[in-house]
């Protein structure tokens, strides 16, 4: 007989509910919630109760009858398994004296009734728990852990509208500030106390190593082989924005949305009751103007108060998920999402602690406030059962990882909490009303992180775990292993955390025998509109029963609203408890459970984002070939890829299309021998020299080359280049160095062989090359681990290069790794490399001719003889020109002719050199008297500044006369001095120097010889200041880098025109325009554009990347400078930040000397901030909090 879960059940009592009462009107309501005495007739349908829980067991006894332990160990083995009995939670219903197996790999490989016999064959460990409940581990949606160690902060009782009322004291609210946090030791208190309650997941906003799971920390998965959520905190504003927009989506980070259509999002929406809250749905939806459509199955959004009904059905139909965050809705808004509506309607969704000032302490207590408003607001039409689905599977699915945890299911991880059965009403209850005293075991991956002192000891693993009373009662927790990150905070043991965390006067306990101290109120109230269920309102909303459209479900009149209870379809019935709340049309079952959309519950589907009704699953584990990231190498559950070969990724890369490709960001593992080392991590290829990859590792230690490796990372394409990231190692053996393969150039040429040491011969060529040189005309030879060879390569020299064959855009380049990997062969013969300068001057009447110099590339051991060519006679060479042995540069002696007439102003002709096959040439341009000119007698626009000299070079046309001076006439205004330097015979520039005497404007005009130039000068002071820079952020730095700009002009600033330069070699390699307008002493922070506790929530000024990144900075300086107009290679910085040790490529300061660092490199995670004209590293970093002084 086929048993039907209790939620299946609901879903057809609700389908035959809809068809006759939706379709056909029935004459009599439903029976699980009282018809409202006005508004409704008899024949609106309106939302089903839940039934109770389903309750079933299995026939054989458990192995304990123990009456006072939770849970004990009946038989201890090594084997790797673990046997676990008792009575477990699914979400279709309770099954007693069920039971589990977890394998060594931490996965689940049995449930169900018929367990036992294979324990005892594969000799596991076996654990019994007569009075526990047997459950996945809860997932915590959403949480600021930043703040963990922070006590709730009370705004006593007023409530606001929006986020941005009381984030920013904004529309007469007072501004709720919180004391700031974010340190490791903080972040793992947090994640320590919701693992003491079961937790073992979380996205948290900030992590830390070890500990939970961090599901928006690719880094910290702690095993999960899944794509991590990106945290959004605000995807349409900066950090520090307060917008209230309504009716349209110029938001400061409206022209950025795009990104929201790539990866996985987790972002707050519509966290408010008013217009300007549901604003950012419909931007986020698609629906307003100018907006982009996010809500996506990829995403999920964070709190969903201020939405409509038809906002609703936008989630659904899109499988978008939503973090429900109640108690701190309440205690902010005194309202909550509605989610009887989003539960009718079919959205998913999961429960999230917010931060523990205005919301849960950990995702129980969460879960507590959740069951009130059910049994006392909305008529219990939120089941116990929803509610711990809403903190396991359908957490999971919100977070995209149901396929690896959630779940007490064959082929997921062992993510298991037990806790002792308070006998509540259900077991579903009794473990919402659980504290820490309370979690008997709590396991990550089959591994124990906490639980009773005399289980974990029994247990392999848990003996070395650290004693603890909790409440009287005994507890270990697994703290060395996991606490990595605080080693350097010498915090070895967990009660030296609780200590130092205790001396904070914000601090908040780690765990709690009763409900928490100024725990958030999670009563609905606000002030002259409700407060509380009454007699005349059963449901508290500030409507009574006579006049309310959902007399027993919470729906309050919101500032949405438009002054009446939410009824989008008109008939009566309250959105919130109206079975088809958009009228007959939408009156049909809606599940949560197929996001997709393909016909298959989400729990079936192979592919649950990703439509395949088909189901096609070539490998056959599991995944089905549409989502999964290696389509024909078998990987249960979303696990590993292993690959034979490393040539997988040169032909995923160049044919990603094909089933038998890498997905992007598939989690792969290999096996190889590290033939290289860089600056941001190494190569390794196969053992079998198929092909190899680059590793990404920028920070950390890295291995030796020869070592093998075998290693878990994530396949990645970085701007045509295969990489993978995030390398997990698994064992490391010593050996010997890697042999490069010798292939040829025609070899070198194919694209399955790239990431492979290689060695190639051939001579230089002429043809232009993106790396150092390029041989026989095929193969490029690059530069990406930054050598000099000397001698430098020249055409016809013959060379062996040995090094790993690289791609970059659609070209492969030999990369060596030392100078080593770099042999001349054979020398060519000399050839002809310049003949200078490239323009020749020639004045008759004097005779002048400017110098000319010839320069072999290299020397000969012999006289060379080079022959010379003049293409006109005023201007007489000699046929030849022998260039002795061992000399590389040599005069060319060229005579005028005697005087003649010159019947046009200027004549130009050539003169070439030639060697063999090579040849130089340089124009001649002959006058019988120079009078120059003004190059570009144009009106140009300079800056200069108060007492800082800047140095003005006018090109002339020509060189000076050496018989008759120019005549040079230089006036300026006041407010300026002006130096002008003698103008020499042969010279054709003017230099003059200028500087400001006070702030302003003026005029330079320099005329020479009867043509004038003009300078509009504008004199400034100082009118933009760095003043704090943000250039390494901890992890990955996408989108997280900042630099703050103070205005210390004493005026307004319209930014346009403005610039920042960055680079490691030239400030031109990254150009960042400034737009806007920037007020009087104002601080700024651009950048970005994600604002997040990661780079402490800059207030984003221009919320735009840093196209590239900002430079971490190595042993060469690195500099960062602000400037007026375009960037050139002679642009002199208004202001500028260099760091590192040696300025090799000798940026220039804003004297227009060549500076030197004011700091070296910052720590990871901190950032470079002015004090007064002195740097400093910054610990904590401010963004929005200038402290520069004007230079």
């Amino acid at each position: 007989m086929v048993r039907l879960g209790n939620r299946l059940l609901t879903l057809l009592a609700a389908t035959l509910l809809c068809v006759t009462a939706c379709q056909k009107k029935s004459s009599s309501p439903n029976p699980g919630i009282a018809p409202p005495t006005v508004g409704l007739t008899p024949e609106t349908p309106q939302i089903p109760l839940p039934n109770a829980a389903e309750v079933s067991s299995c026939r054989l006894p458990l192995e304990s009858s123990s009456t006072d332990q939770t849970c004990e160990v009946t038989y201890k083995s090594t084997s790797g398994y673990t046997y676990i009995e008792g009575t477990m939670l699914f979400s279709d219903g309770i099954k007693q004296k069920s039971s589990l197996i977890i394998d060594p790999k931490g996965l689940i490989s049995c449930t169900g009734c018929d367990c036992l016999a294979e324990a005892k064959t594969q000799d596991a460990t076996r654990i019994s728990c007569p009075n526990g409940l047997i459950s996945p581990a809860l997932i915590n949606g959403h949480d600021h852990l930043t703040w963990a160690n922070v006590k709730p902060q009370s705004a006593g009782d007023e409530r606001f509208e929006h986020r941005n009322d009381w984030r920013g004291g904004k529309r007469g609210h007072k501004k709720i500030t919180v004391p700031s946090g974010g340190s490791n030791p903080e972040v793992a208190f947090g994640e320590i106390r919701q693992l003491m309650v079961g937790t073992v997941s979380i996205a948290g906003s900030n992590s830390v190593a070890g500990f939970a799971r961090n599901l928006d920390n690719a880094a910290l998965m702690e095993g999960l082989s899944t794509t991590a959520m990106d945290y959004e905190t605000f995807p349409l504003e900066g950090g520090g924005d307060y917008d209230f927009r309504v009716g349209d989506c110029a938001y400061s980070r409206q022209p950025a949305l795009a990104y929201l259509g790539m990866g996985q999002h987790l972002m707050h929406v519509a966290e408010g009751i008013d217009d300007a809250a549901r604003n950012e749905f419909l931007c986020l939806s698609g629906a307003q103007a100018g907006g982009f459509d996010g809500i996506t199955t990829k995403n999920t959004i964070i709190h969903g108060i201020g939405l409509s009904a038809r906002e609703v059905e936008v989630l659904h139909k899109d499988g978008t998920a939503v973090i429900w965050s109640p108690r701190s809705n309440i205690s902010l808004y005194g309202n909550t999402a509605t989610v009887p509506l989003m539960k009718n309607e079919g959205v998913n969704v999961a429960l999230g602690t917010d931060w523990v000032p205005s919301g849960s302490a950990h995702l129980l207590r969460e879960a507590q406030c959740a069951l009130n408003l059910s049994d006392k607001y909305w008529n219990k039409s939120i089941s116990d059962q929803d509610i711990w689905q809403m903190m396991t599977s359908q957490a999971a699915a919100a977070m995209k990882v149901e396929q690896q945890i959630g779940r007490l299911a064959k082929g997921l991880i062992a993510d298991i909490a037990i806790y002792r059965d308070l006998k509540a009403a259900n077991a579903y209850r009794s473990i919402m009303q659980a504290e820490a005293k309370d979690t008997a075991l709590v396991l990550r991956g089959g591994v124990p992180l906490y639980g009773d002192q005399a289980l974990l000891k029994s247990l392999a693993g848990g003996e070395s775990c650290q004693a603890l009373d909790v409440c009287g009662s005994a507890k270990a927790f697994c703290y060395s292993a996991e606490a990595k990150d605080l080693v350097a905070d010498g915090l070895l043991d967990l009660q030296s955390l609780v200590t130092k965390m205790g001396t904070s006067p914000n601090a908040y306990p780690l765990y709690f025998c009763e409900a928490p101290k100024d725990e958030p109120t999670c009563e609905p109230s606000r002030k002259g509109e409700y407060a509380g269920i009454t007699a005349e309102d059963q449901d508290g909303d500030g409507v009574v029963d006579a006049a309310d459209n959902c007399p027993r479900v919470f729906n309050p009149i919101r500032p949405m609203d438009q002054g009446k209870q939410a009824d989008a379809d008109g008939d009566g019935a309250g959105d919130s408890c109206d079975l088809c709340p958009l009228g007959d049309a939408s009156c049909e079952t809606k599940l949560s459970d197929d996001r997709d959309q393909d016909g298959l519950k989400d729990i079936v589907d192979n592919c649950p984002l990703d439509a395949n009704p088909l189901q096609e699953d070539t490998d056959r584990d599991g995944s089905g070939d549409v989502c999964d990231p290696c389509a024909l190498v078998s990987n249960p559950g979303f696990g590993s890829c292993k690959l034979e070969t490393m040539s997988t990724f040169n032909s995923s890369r160049d044919e990603p299309l094909l089933l038998s490709s890498l997905r992007p960001a598939a989690p792969v593992e290999i096996s190889g021998v590290v033939t290289a080392i860089s600056k941001t991590g190494y190569y390794i290829q196969d053992e079998a020299g198929t092909a190899g990859v680059f590793v990404y590792l920028p920070k950390g230690d890295k291995p030796k080359v020869g070592q093998r490796l075998e290693l878990k990372a994530v396949y990645d394409v970085y701007l045509g280049e295969v990489q993978i990231k995030n390398p997990t190692l698994l064992s490391v053996v010593d050996g010997p160095l890697p042999t490069a393969q010798t292939l040829s150039t025609e070899a070198l040429m194919q694209p399955a062989v790239v990431g492979l040491l290689v060695t190639v011969e051939g001579m230089v060529s002429d043809k232009p090359s993106t790396g150092v040189f390029n041989l026989d005309g095929a193969v490029n030879v690059g530069n990406n681990f930054a050598l000099s060879p000397a001698p430098t390569p020249l055409i016809g020299d013959t060379y062996k290069v040995t090094g790993i064959l690289r791609r970059s855009g659609t070209e492969n380049l030999v990369e060596p790794r030392t100078l080593a990997d770099i042999t001349l062969v054979k020398s060519g013969n000399p050839r002809v490399k310049s003949l200078n300068p490239s323009v020749v001057y020639t004045e008759t009447s004097s005779g002048f001719i400017t110098p000319m110099t010839l320069t072999l590339d290299r020397p000969s051991t012999t006289d060379v003889v080079v022959s010379l060519e003049s293409g006109n006679p005023l201007v007489k060479l000699p046929a030849s020109l022998i260039v002795p042995a061992n000399t590389l540069s040599i005069a060319v002696t060229a005579l005028v002719a005697n005087p003649v007439t010159v019947t046009t102003p200027n004549v130009e002709f050539e003169i070439k050199a030639r060697l063999g096959s090579s040849e130089v040439k340089s124009n001649v341009i002959l006058a019988k008297t120079f009078v120059p000119k003004p190059q570009n007698p144009a009106v140009s626009e300079l800056s200069v500044w108060v007492g800082l000299s800047t140095t003005v070079e006018l090109a002339l046309d020509l060189p000076e006369s050496a018989t008759t001076a120019s005549k040079i006439i230089v006036t300026s205004s006041d407010g300026l001095s002006v130096v002008r330097s003698p103008l020499k015979s042969g010279e054709q520039s003017l230099r003059l120097e200028v500087s400001g005497l006070n702030a302003g404007t003026g005029e330079l005009r320099v005329s020479v010889n009867g043509s004038e130039k003009i300078y509009q000068i504008t004199i400034r002071k100082q009118d933009l200041t760095l003043t704090e820079i943000f250039y390494d952020p901890s992890g990955d730095d996408t989108n997280l880098e900042w630099i703050e700009i103070r205005n210390t002009s004493g005026r307004p600033i319209d930014l346009s025109g403005y610039n920042i330069g960055s680079g490691g070699v030239t400030y031109k390699a990254l150009v960042y325009p400034l737009k806007g307008v920037l007020p009087i002493d104002g601080c700024i922070v651009v950048g970005g554009p994600l604002s997040n506790e990661k780079n402490f929530n800059p207030t984003l000024f221009q919320s735009e990347p840093f196209k590239g990144g900002l430079q971490n900075g190595g042993v060469n300086v690195d500099a960062i400078g602000l400037f007026f107009g375009e960037i050139t290679a002679e642009s002199i910085p208004i202001d500028v930040f260099a760091y590192g040790e040696t300025n090799k490529d000798n940026f220039l300061g804003k004297d227009g000397k060549v500076l030197k660092p004011d700091l070296p490199l910052v720590l990871s995670g901190r950032s470079a901030e002015r004090q007064g004209l002195a740097w400093i590293e910054q610990a904590i970093p401010t963004p929005g909090n200038c402290q520069a002084l004007t230079p």
